[in-house]
């Protein structure tokens, strides 16, 4: 199944602190000329303009896209640390492209705009708004490597509860989580007050995605945040089969307890 990479840090404990913050001090000559590489994909119907699959120029929307994300690096002085480069994949000259990215990422994902920046995986306009700057910011350190976010502000504290709920995380233009919630929708009625047993959480919305790293990192998950992704009675269960086959082996049609691990945040 498809399964969303998002990013978490995975690196802890004060010895690797140190050990990245000389890094930083040592190499920062080096690093800070770093050029980090955002490639995005974006189909754009633009009425024709092309021959035998060869665009002529930019399309309006493909040209707006690039202007805005161009516009930001330039407000916030990345201009000189970030090549980005935008390909309409209505053309065929690089739908090829587009196709090779995804198997390099090994991704099945459809959603476009679509924008890869080293390791990360950003899809759809809400995703590549919210997250664009401080993907770039964090990337052109050159500290970054699969599933590590660099040194960063520090993140809100969470205080470990035991909750007799599930906890899930999710996005709205995620494929995968449009399947789970059919599914969740089809397996209400077999269970008595459903929704009371989940703790619900849209990874984009607020401090959410902080919150889902504290669930990964304290589930032993090192590698990069996925959703949809359910945590209930010590599992972390990533990716629509996973979920659905502990949902009908343990809860569905079943007598079923549920203490799960939880966060809140602390006041």
């Amino acid at each position: 199944m498809k399964r969303k990479k998002i990013v978490i840090a995975g690196i802890t404990g004060i010895a690797a602190i140190v050990l990245l913050t000389a890094a930083v001090f040592i190499f920062a000559g080096v690093n800070k000329q770093r050029k980090v590489e955002a490639v995005a994909f974006i189909y754009d119907s633009c009425g024709g303009c092309s021959s035998n699959g060869v665009p002529c120029k930019a399309c309006k929307t493909e040209e707006e896209f690039y202007r805005k994300y161009q516009n930001l690096l330039k407000e916030n002085n990345l201009t000189e640390s970030v090549n980005l480069t935008v390909y309409n994949t209505f053309f065929t000259k690089y739908q090829e492209l587009y196709q090779s990215y995804k198997e390099e990422y090994q991704i099945t994902s459809t959603i476009q705009p679509i924008m890869f920046i080293d390791e990360t995986i950003l899809t759809g306009t809400e995703e590549i708004s919210a997250f664009f700057l401080s993907e770039v910011q964090r990337d052109r350190t050159g500290l970054h490597s699969p599933g590590y976010l660099g040194l960063e502000v520090a993140e809100p504290v969470y205080q470990e509860k035991t909750l007799d709920k599930m906890v899930y995380f999710y996005m709205v233009q995620c494929p995968d989580c449009v399947e789970m919630k059919e599914y969740f929708d089809k397996i209400k009625s077999q269970i008595d007050d459903f929704d009371n047993y989940f703790l619900k959480y849209d990874v984009l919305a607020g401090e959410n995605k902080e919150l889902m790293k504290a669930y990964w990192q304290a589930y032993g998950k090192t590698d990069g945040l996925e959703v949809p992704a359910l945590f209930v009675n010590g599992k972390c269960l990533v990716n629509v089969d996973e979920i659905k086959e502990y949902m009908e082996a343990n809860i569905v049609g079943k007598e079923f307890t549920i203490q799960t691990k939880a966060f809140v945040q602390e006041k």
